[in-house]
């Protein structure tokens, strides 16, 4: 019984890796969706890819079954690490010249795969907080995050008009 719970535990606490990543997109006008993405990131800027590095993530939990024993379950996660130096500012205020941005690891469809010495217009997000299985909040040290279903991409593919937008919302503050 305690191994079928166990079991179960461990399937529902890795389902979020088992759903295929799908990204919605609102029907308005580009120059809204670019302001909005702008708006909802906390830093966005253009950057030369320096390295990229793969980072785990081991969190320990302790679960208790109906009959009162104890379990411990390891949850390990792998991510990937980006470092960009930085040559133009758009929004937010990084630490300094080069900026580390991490995204979903290998196996998952959220993450994504950037070309180390390609130049990159990056939209990233900060987090501050992290959530357990159990719903319980807890400060962690603030990182900035990527993925699939942001405007990230490579300046060669980013437009003119999108890149005259961006200058003008980092001009107006």
């Amino acid at each position: 019984m305690l191994k079928a719970l166990l079991l179960t535990c461990v399937l529902l606490l890795n389902l979020s890796s088992v759903w295929a990543c799908s990204c919605v997109s609102e029907n308005i006008p580009e120059k809204q969706k670019i302001a909005k993405a702008h708006a909802q990131a906390g830093l966005v800027f253009t950057g030369r890819l320096e390295s990229v590095a793969l980072v785990e993530k081991v969190d320990t939990l302790h679960l208790r079954s109906r009959t009162g024993a104890d379990t411990v379950v390891t949850l390990r996660q792998q991510f990937r690490q980006y470092t960009f130096a930085m040559t133009r500012q758009l929004k937010g205020s990084p630490a300094g010249a080069t900026v580390v941005v991490q995204t979903d690891g290998p196996g998952s469809s959220c993450g994504v795969s950037y070309r180390v010495g390609a130049d990159f217009v990056v939209f990233a997000y900060a987090i501050d907080t992290a959530y357990s299985p159990r719903g319980t909040v807890r400060p962690v040290t603030p990182y900035f995050i990527t993925g699939l279903c942001t405007r990230t991409k490579e300046l060669r593919y980013t437009k003119a008009a999108e890149l005259r937008q961006l200058r003008r919302l980092a001009r107006q503050g």
